[in-house]
């Protein structure tokens, strides 16, 4: 009997050491360590039993080192890109863990791929765009309600010129679609509301274009773009203002929202 508690309390012991608690993962995330989550994950990550909640987690990590580093940096952000993706890509057809697991697993490594291809340069990065729009569509099939992904999905249609098949109809939906399943995102109100500003459409415009493909469902359709924003800028300073721990990327795409603000003074 003392041998069979002895081995339990070893077993529990060598569990604890190699288990993590990914919720302060999510706050090392949340205030910007980002180098210290990703070792973290790297210690508790089993190669012969990989977790998909790590994985892709660890992929977040990577992308956000990347993210920081300078465009003058160009070979050391390529880098940090791509060993952000190689940490997720012989993954990305798993069945196991929940969907959206899986779904963050393709997301990430379609986020570090098409960063990677801006940092090399406009031509990769055009030449990347059917395989990104492929994940992106992957990542919805397994979970239709992964705001992040509409968020891409809206970036490309947004950074990609009319000329090479950028659609500015669909950049908006996608950014009311992303806003749809989470609001409260500090980074979508603000790029969603940089980008339809930008476009200042009138509501009879979208409305025309909405026929013509058969949508239905969208009321951001119905409001000319400087109007849109307005209300989306506003709900922007009631989430900050709800915040009781905004992290470093809260307080500055505050900054931007308050900026935008300005130019309806």
């Amino acid at each position: 009997m003392n041998k069979i508690i002895y081995f339990f309390i070893c077993f529990t012991i060598a569990f604890n050491l190699f288990s993590i608690d990914l919720n302060i993962i999510d706050v090392l995330n949340h205030k910007g360590q980002h180098t210290q989550a990703h070792d973290s994950l790297q210690k508790a990550f089993d190669i012969n039993d990989p977790d998909p909640q790590i994985l892709w987690r660890m992929s977040r990590e990577l992308f956000e080192v990347a993210e920081l580093i300078p465009q003058t940096k160009r070979s050391e952000k390529i880098e940090a890109y791509t060993k952000a993706m190689d940490i997720v890509e012989p993954y990305l057809n798993i069945t196991y863990g929940n969907k959206n697991d899986q779904a963050k697993i393709i997301f990430f490594y379609a986020a570090n791929f098409g960063s990677r291809g801006r940092a090399i340069g406009i031509i990769e990065s055009l030449g990347n765009l059917s395989r990104l729009k492929e994940l992106t569509d992957r990542a919805l099939q397994l979970d239709p309600s992964l705001s992040l992904a509409y968020l891409l999905k809206a970036k490309i249609e947004e950074e990609v010129p009319s000329l090479f098949g950028g659609d500015k109809f669909k950049m908006g939906l996608f950014y009311s679609d992303a806003l749809k399943y989470d609001p409260n995102n500090l980074t979508f109100i603000h790029d969603a509301a940089d980008a339809l500003y930008k476009r200042n459409w009138k509501a009879s415009n979208k409305e025309v274009l909405a026929k013509k493909q058969g949508i239905n469902g969208y009321e951001s359709i119905k409001l000319d773009d400087r109007e849109l924003v307005k209300s989306i800028l506003d709900n922007g300073v009631k989430v900050f203002n709800s915040l009781t721990d905004p992290s470093a990327r809260d307080i500055e795409q505050f900054d931007k929202i308050k900026n935008l603000l300005t130019k309806y003074n």
